[in-house]
């Protein structure tokens, strides 16, 4: 079924042939199929002209009434039964991989301002960033408004989100966290915030400085950096945050490579079960401290948390823990997910 559209021109009707007595000529009604006739050529018609007027001309049920002669009560059960016996087919199209009905029950299940559950057939890491980033790179257009202070971490999808970004409001883009650098990704945080900028026309407060630091006083040293503390000090004017919801394992974590197994043990034993730009948190979503906190350059679990829309962006049914816990925690308000790790997460609420 397409759209409501091209509204009927209104236009008399031509008289009847002479000699020939019929409903229209006596009072412009089209006859009455009887009940035994239902789905016979005669109702057939007078469903189909129904269902034409309303679907396709926007004629609203007061004036098909009107001009069938008819009750719109009984006009509203003519157009249930077209749908019913197959006269009308409703077709709702969406022009990517979205599961409406997964997205929907998502959203209420966990208290959400939105959730995106994109379908992907393809299961691999690489296709399942990349559709989640160009779903993202749109959602990112819509809610981003002009002037406003736009926020990314670091991150493979976010990454493939701001390489997908072909639109954006002209805003303030900042860097939420240090870059990550290694063999398997593109482009650092760096590129991700220019880019973003660049497509907006806005400008960009870029982090000159890894996301995990050999020690808390570099860290510290570096957040005092001119460039860098420019980012920083805007990190309370975000309105919108997109991060990435990484699992504490390997492969899946944003800082587990960047760590020795020591303080890898020492996250776990603290009860990590996932981060965000390499803040931790526990199964409940609250903050976990651990050895490596001193050692990350950017944003903290509290400072997200004051950020009015935060977009988390996770998927595969492995990060399942981490994204259950960020939800519970409330770390994030729209989720943009794959469907298997969404049934996972309803499975498990």
């Amino acid at each position: 079924m397409t759209s409501r559209r091209e509204r009927a021109v209104k236009g008399g009707s031509r008289p009847p042939r002479s000699g020939i007595r019929s409903n229209i000529q006596m009072g412009g009604r089209m006859p009455r199929p009887r009940e035994a006739d239902r789905r016979g050529p005669a109702w057939q018609v007078q469903a189909a002209s129904l269902a034409r007027r309303f679907h396709l001309e926007g004629r609203s049920k007061t004036e098909i009434a009107r001009e069938f002669g008819m009750s719109r009560f009984k006009v509203a059960r003519l157009l249930d039964e077209a749908r019913e016996h197959g006269l009308v087919e409703v077709n709702i199209t969406l022009p990517t991989r979205i599961d409406d009905e997964l997205s929907s029950r998502l959203r209420q299940e966990f208290g959400l301002s939105r959730a995106i559950v994109v379908d992907v057939p393809d299961t691999s890491a690489g296709a399942l960033r990349s559709q989640l980033g160009g779903v993202a790179a749109d959602l990112l257009a819509e809610l981003t408004s002009e002037d406003a202070v736009l926020g990314l971490s670091c991150s493979r999808t976010i990454a493939a989100t701001t390489d997908a970004l072909t639109r954006l409001a002209r805003c303030t883009v900042v860097q939420l966290t240090g870059t990550l650098a290694g063999p398997d990704i593109e482009a650092g945080s760096v590129e991700s915030v220019r880019r973003a900028a660049k497509v907006g026309g806005g400008k960009a407060f870029p982090i000159y400085g890894p996301l995990v630091l050999p020690d808390g006083a570099t860290a510290r040293a570096l957040a005092v950096e001119p460039s860098i503390r420019q980012a920083m000090e805007r990190f309370a004017q975000v309105e919108i945050a997109m991060v990435a919801i990484g699992a504490w394992a390997d492969g899946t974590s944003t800082v587990w490579s960047t760590v020795g197994e020591a303080e890898r043990a020492s996250a776990t034993r603290a009860g990590a079960v996932g981060e965000i730009g390499g803040r931790f948190f526990g199964q409940d979503g609250e903050p976990v401290k651990t050895r490596i906190d001193d050692r990350i350059l950017g944003v903290t679990l509290p400072q997200l948390r004051d950020v009015p829309e935060v977009v988390g962006l996770v998927y595969h049914p492995h990060r399942a823990a981490a994204a259950l816990a960020a939800l519970r925690g409330r770390l994030v308000d729209t989720i943009v997910t794959d469907t298997g790790l969404a049934r996972r997460l309803l499975e498990a609420s």
